[in-house]
């Protein structure tokens, strides 16, 4: 994670002297996969971090300090920008980054892979695991010593053949398949609200460009506080139950689309300080309802990946949303063309229901697949054989309940786990 701040945040401090355009695309760039490494470590690392029963707090806590990150970014680049020249906003962001990356390697310790799982399975358990389903051995290392050219080979080989098993892995969770299912549809709305609103309220609505964006600003308050209030109370859900955990999502997700369906709707604007103090309010209340659930997808993905498998998992994530908000806005503008401006916009809210029926279907398989992660049962479905399986599932049942009374005076288990029954390795209840 370290490496991944120095790699993006160290060039910028080189843009002041960039002198031709393919210098400042090679910085860019490679902020750019800074940017796409350093979220799934961030994710991954949060749930080495937190407990089950409080990673929607600290997935809706990240969420929170990008926000505010990129609301900081903005301001900086509006106002530094404009008085010291566009280069400056730059190095005035990377220098901090630079000094945070440094205290990161000075003050946080590597958290123990799976503690926060219950302490099902060690480090070295995930670590045999991938390397025997990857193929990697002893062969490969001799080989190495002789030929060097081939051992670099037969490393880019190894990762890339573990990268796929850790993909396949990923999508052997159902959980996952539904989780990624539901992104698609979700990606149709988010590029109304971030590429077309502010215009057709400006110019379709007749309200202008000040009235408008005080129209999307009180949205993204309310998107502030919603991520605030969505990972207290998924995290409340989710420790009563994963089915009203994945029941919240769903229903969330069709209330967040009913102010934007009246805000493309209606006609009913003016510019008196009441009725935009109304418009803007509801707006507002559209910001609240609408960032619950990414907040808690992102701890419901953290719930069903094991250790070892957290990285792969959000990297699947962020590829598909990225996709998102690059195929998103061309699909809208089809819409537009086929159906107009307003219908087009009301099609693209409506596909959030599709999104709820996915989390609702989530509620099905969140509850055995977090605990399979935590029992260490998930290890099984990776079918490689090996014989850290066979040390998960040896473990006894007096072993397993010392276990959960260990992590119940951790505070690694809710109330509610901690008075569930016992479960065997595959997660069933003996």
């Amino acid at each position: 994670f370290a490496f991944a701040i120095f790699l993006g945040q160290g060039p910028n401090l080189f843009i002041s002297i960039v002198k031709t355009y393919e210098q400042l695309l090679a910085i860019r760039a490679l902020t750019g996969v800074a940017v796409g490494g350093a979220l799934p470590l961030v994710f991954s690392m949060t749930g080495d971090l937190f407990p089950g029963h409080r990673r929607s707090h600290a997935s809706a806590l990240v969420g929170v300090c990008m926000s505010f990150g990129v609301g900081l970014g903005q301001g900086i680049a509006g106002y530094v920008g404009s008085a010291y020249g566009w280069r400056t906003p730059f190095v005035v962001v990377a220098v901090p980054g630079v000094i945070v990356g440094f205290l990161f390697l000075a003050t946080v310790k590597e958290p123990r892979r799976g503690l926060m799982d219950g302490n099902s399975y060690s480090s070295e358990d995930l670590v045999g695991t991938g390397a025997s389903a990857a193929g990697v051995g002893g062969n490969s290392t001799s080989s190495s010593q002789n030929n060097k050219a081939d051992g670099a080979w037969e490393q880019i080989k190894s990762g890339a053949q573990s990268s796929w098993i850790s993909l396949k892995w990923v999508l052997a969770v159902p959980t996952n398949k539904f989780a990624l299912l539901q992104g698609i549809p979700g990606c149709i709305p988010w590029s109304v609200i971030n590429s077309f609103m502010n215009d057709y309220l400006a110019t379709n609505k007749g309200l202008g460009v000040p009235h408008a964006t005080s129209i999307m600003l009180g949205f993204s308050l309310g998107g502030f506080l919603g991520m605030v209030f969505g990972g207290v109370l998924g995290q409340k859900a989710y420790n009563e139950s994963p089915r009203m955990f994945c029941n919240s999502m769903a229903i969330m997700v069709v209330l967040g689309g009913l102010p934007w369906l009246y805000l493309v709707s209606t006609n009913d604007y003016g510019e008196s300080f009441l009725n935009m103090s109304i418009h803007v309010s509801i707006a507002g209340i559209a910001g609240i309802l609408c960032t619950y659930t990414g907040v808690n997808v992102r701890a419901m993905v953290i719930h069903v990946n094991p250790p070892d498998q957290r990285g792969a998992a959000f990297s699947l994530f962020n590829l598909t949303d990225d996709l998102g908000r690059g195929f998103g806005p061309a699909i809208v503008a089809q819409l537009v063309g086929l159906f107009g401006r307003e219908n087009a916009f009301m099609l693209s809210f409506i596909s959030w229901g599709l999104c709820a029926v996915l989390l609702y279907c989530t509620g099905s398989t969140l509850g055995k697949d977090a605990e399979d992660v935590r029992t260490g049962a998930v290890l099984h479905t990776r079918g490689n054989g090996s014989s850290h399986h066979h040390v998960i599932g040896s473990t006894t049942n007096e072993s397993r309940q010392s276990r959960t009374d260990e992590e119940e005076n951790r505070g690694l288990l809710s109330p509610h786990q901690s008075r569930s029954s016992s479960r065997n390795s595959t997660g069933r209840r003996e």
